[in-house]
């Protein structure tokens, strides 16, 4: 079977909720063709429960993985950019990894106003939204960011 044909059972799978079954699918897709992206993106969606379901840590680190490989190929797919971005930080817990991920996703797409916006939410978080309460989130989930401010800022 060719990985095409993996990829639409995949598909027709995921369309019948039998997650399981698009996961292998989708996998055998990507194991034949392994810049086969939609079979990859199948696979995120099939790793991940139904809309509105919390994931499990296990379903997000999994979507995650093949969403790098994604992004790996084509750093361009924005879409796999927040995916990957909302797990980390809304699933995972991995918020300093999530600041890292939207400030590459930066790098690729300067355009792009989306890694801005979550870095902003990241850094707010639940301190709410002030300058002073921002900084203090920042120290608390990327340290280094804000020991880099403080020597901004310091006079020298």
């Amino acid at each position: 079977m060719s990985a095409e044909s993996h990829y639409l059972n995949a598909l027709e799978a995921l369309d019948e909720g039998d997650r399981d079954k698009a996961k292998s699918e989708a996998k055998k897709a990507a194991s034949l063709d392994p810049e086969h992206l939609e079979a990859l993106a199948v696979y995120v969606e099939a790793c991940l429960p139904p809309q509105g379901m919390p994931a499990s840590m296990a379903q997000a680190a999994q979507a995650l993985s093949a969403v790098k490989k994604i992004i790996a190929v084509d750093p361009t797919r924005m879409d796999m950019w927040v995916q990957g971005g909302r797990l980390m930080a809304d699933d995972l817990g991995m918020l300093h990894d999530a600041l890292h991920w939207w400030q590459t996703c930066r790098e690729i797409a300067p355009r792009e106003v989306t890694p801005v916006v979550e870095m902003a939410s990241i850094l707010a978080g639940p301190w709410g939204s002030s300058p002073t309460t921002i900084r203090y989130g920042a120290a608390r989930v990327c340290p280094h960011l804000a020991e880099a401010r403080r020597a901004q800022t310091s006079p020298t």
